[in-house]
């Protein structure tokens, strides 16, 4: 009889952690309770755990679960994209999907310009105690829009699962640096209505930077030495808000619309000793030398709308028919003052915005039990603009410098269909797709009418993935798609800027599309101590965006062409053991080889470079739980830059109170290394540029608070297809990733 229960003990135990569903594990834990009422009659001790896995894969995704990690209800969510399979994030909280910048993010799967342009600026704002998980799609389908390159990061936020009711989480946090920032989150739902919302302001202060930079000018009659010698700091004000209300018209119907608002306003000082000499054979012959000031300016965000309709089908389950409207405006404005010897001569500025019209229908149905098949349109409207302002002292009065590229409009519209199919048939997956995307432009300057140009081009896109499992817990996966990124406001805007009199850069109107391949072949294992993913992919594109550098007459110059042949071997691996509900370690590791080779400049670049971000995690009675965490990344590889490697460690302490409704949690980062060094370097045809920057304080310190109270007893039913746009190429990150475009969506 001991053994016999012993067994099913064993049996309930597995089957309760590879339970999918909260009904099946409802219903095996009341087994379990029965098992445990007989055995203590029969036997003298049986303990049966469950862990439930914090990661979970799918045919064209990796889900890591965001609301059962207890780190996540005191961090903000770019921290805990650290812990997310095949996601890394560096010293200077640049993102990067299996190594690569180029992938896209959405919310709900709902894209937005604001986390195109500034990821980073936004999933720091924003607490993850909100987020229920992070879904990292490998392989888009054809329902996507045909950007991002490497992948798409989906947060899903919290539906508040657990008849009416409502729930509030409040949120406030500072740092040793002077950083603060508080939030509130909230969800209420009263009959048919269900109403959520989040709302968070930050300030965030980082540390002075000292710096050195070398400029080597060769290939000239004249070579000259550039230096510069200073220091540079900035401050950022954020705000992100968000609310969207559903109304269940019936069973079948469900109306629900949303709007969100983010704002940000970095600040930045910058002053350096600037020497320019002709490097000679004895002694270099002085040319200029003089202190140069520059105060920066910058404002973005913007306001999103969205509707959506979604009806299903009584006798038919999974079929859904959708109906979506979004309206997306956002805007990246800077402006600059810059002072040579403490005297002002140079203001200028320029307000650039792009907004969206964005409908789309959206069919899905099951054939049968095995089979499905998916399908829709879309229309966007983008607008693209920029309006530019440059005037200088010349001793005596403020003149105006007027350009050609003062006022730029950039339209497109894209029309796009899709048509998918899904089946699977025992241990086997396949699903594949086709999209088709017309794209009709117009460029124009109303400054000069000669330079106005369009284009009309169309794409077909195609999609596939085949999965097989092996056993209950592990699969293999094998993928092919196209993928197309299309340059957005930050890459087209030509407006000039030359508030850094030795720097100056602009965007190019003219760049085109660029089409990206990419094989990937994925593994996976799952048991419930040990969790391992594995991929491996292979990226190549023709006629990618690089950053060009020169010089002339002393001045670097850069913008962007269409120049290089980028092709990258990615291996991404996730690791995490748990060998019991206590104790966690965690891993993720990544290494690239990157070639990326411009023939127009007759220029390459090529090498390994990985990064690895690893932790442990502890919990300890009544409610107290540590970890400790450390990364390393290699230099990333450009086809003109290299930038240095990065390095980090920290603590971090936790401690629930109240039923878990209030949590603090108190950090330290890096303690023993609070000054850092970092290099980048610039190497061109032209020159040879070597700029080293010393961050100090990089220790850092503070403490993180959570209340919630209130409770929810019934889910709040949201539409499960809505619109993605996820076609338009954006920028703002600094530094590493890849050389052929900007950080997420």
């Amino acid at each position: 009889m001991k053994k016999i229960l012993v067994l099913c003990f064993l049996f309930a135990g597995m089957s309760l952690c590879y339970a999918q569903t909260a009904a099946e594990r409802d219903s095996l834990a009341a087994v379990i309770d029965s098992l445990d009422a007989l055995a203590d009659h029969t036997l003298d001790e049986v303990v049966v755990r469950a862990q439930k896995s914090l990661v979970k894969v799918d045919l064209d995704k990796i889900t890591y679960d965001m609301a059962d990690d207890p780190e996540a209800k005191t961090n903000n969510v770019l921290e805990m994209l650290k812990k997310v399979p095949m996601v890394t994030v560096d010293g200077d909280e640049n993102i990067q999907v299996k190594g690569s910048s180029n992938f896209k993010i959405y919310m709900n799967g709902k894209p937005s310009n604001l986390l195109s342009n500034n990821p980073s600026d936004v999933l720091r704002s924003m607490p993850a105690n909100t987020i229920k998980s992070i879904e990292v799609i490998t392989d888009p389908g054809a329902k996507y829009d045909a950007e991002g390159v490497t992948g798409i990061l989906n947060i899903v936020t919290q539906d508040n699962s657990s008849m009416g009711g409502y729930t509030v989480s409040l949120n406030t946090s500072a740092d040793s640096r002077g950083s603060f920032g508080g939030g509130t989150y909230f969800s209420v739902k009263q009959g048919k209505l269900g109403l959520t919302g989040n709302l968070n302001a930050n300030k965030y202060r980082n540390p002075i930077n000292d710096s050195h930079s070398e400029r080597y000018e060769i290939n000239s009659p004249t070579p000259t030495l550039l230096t510069q010698d200073g220091w540079n700091k900035n401050t950022f004000n954020m705000m992100y808000g968000y609310v969207e209300l559903s109304y269940e018209i019936d069973t079948l119907r469900l109306l629900s619309v949303s709007s969100n608002q983010f704002s940000g306003s970095p600040n930045s000082e910058r002053e350096m000793d600037v020497a320019l000499e002709e490097l000679g054979l004895g002694a270099n012959i002085p040319v200029y030398n003089y202190k140069q000031r520059i105060d920066g300016t910058n404002a973005f965000g913007g306001p999103s709308r969205r509707a959506d309709y979604q009806r299903s089908f009584a006798g038919v389950k999974d079929r859904l028919l959708t109906f979506s409207y979004n309206f997306n405006t956002s805007t990246n404005n800077s402006a600059g003052e810059t002072k040579l010897d403490d005297v002002l001569n140079n203001k200028q500025s320029t307000d650039g915005s792009t907004t969206e019209h964005t409908l789309q229908l959206d069919f899905t149905t099951p054939v049968n039990k095995i089979h499905t098949i998916e399908a829709g349109i879309k229309y966007i409207k983008r607008i693209n603009k920029s309006e530019s302002e440059h005037s200088f002292w010349n001793g005596t009065d403020w003149m105006s410098q007027v350009s050609d590229n003062d006022i730029f409009l950039h339209n497109s519209d894209i029309l796009a269909a899709y048509a998918g199919y899904n089946v699977k048939i025992d241990k086997w997956g396949f699903k594949a797709g086709l999209r088709f995307e017309g794209t009709w432009l117009d460029a124009e300057f109303a400054k000069n009418e000669a330079m106005n140009f369009g284009a009309d081009y169309t794409n077909l896109v195609p999609s596939t993935t085949i999965t097989y499992q092996i056993t209950q817990g592990q699969t293999m996966r094998v993928g092919y798609n196209l993928r197309i990124q299309r340059p957005g406001i930050w890459y087209l805007n030509p407006y000039i800027n030359t508030t850094d009199s030795t720097n100056v850069r602009f965007g190019n109107p003219k760049l085109d599309a660029v089409k990206a391949h990419n094989f990937t072949l994925n593994y996976s294992f799952f048991n419930p101590q040990f969790n391992m993913n594995a991929n491996l992919s292979y990226q190549f594109a023709n006629n990618t965006i690089e950053e060009h550098s020169w010089i002339d007459n002393a001045i670097t110059y850069t913008t962007y062409e269409n120049q290089g042949t980028n092709q990258g071997l990615v291996l991404s691996t996730y690791l995490n053991w748990s060998p019991n509900q206590k104790f966690r370690i965690y891993g993720n590791f990544s290494g690239r080889y990157t070639y990326v080779e411009s023939k127009q400049y007759n220029l390459k670049s090529e090498g390994f470079s990985g990064n690895t971000y690893c932790g442990i995690q502890y919990t300890l009675p009544k409610e107290f739980t540590v970890n400790a965490y450390e990364y390393y990344q290699t230099p990333g590889i450009q086809l003109q830059w290299r930038g240095s490697a990065h390095y980090g460690y920290g603590l971090s302490a936790s401690k629930s109170l109240l039923n878990k409704r209030l949590t603090f949690r108190a950090f330290i980062d890096n303690p023993f290394t609070n000054r850092l060094k970092s290099t980048e370097t610039t190497k061109t045809s032209d020159f040879v540029q070597e700029t080293t920057n010393w961050r100090s304080p990089n220790t850092r310190f503070g403490m993180n608070i959570s209340f919630r109270f209130g409770e929810m007893k019934a889910q709040i039913k949201k539409v499960s297809r809505g619109i993605s746009n996820d076609d338009n190429m954006s920028g703002g990150n600094s530094g590493g990733g890849e050389s052929s475009g900007g950080g997420g969506n």
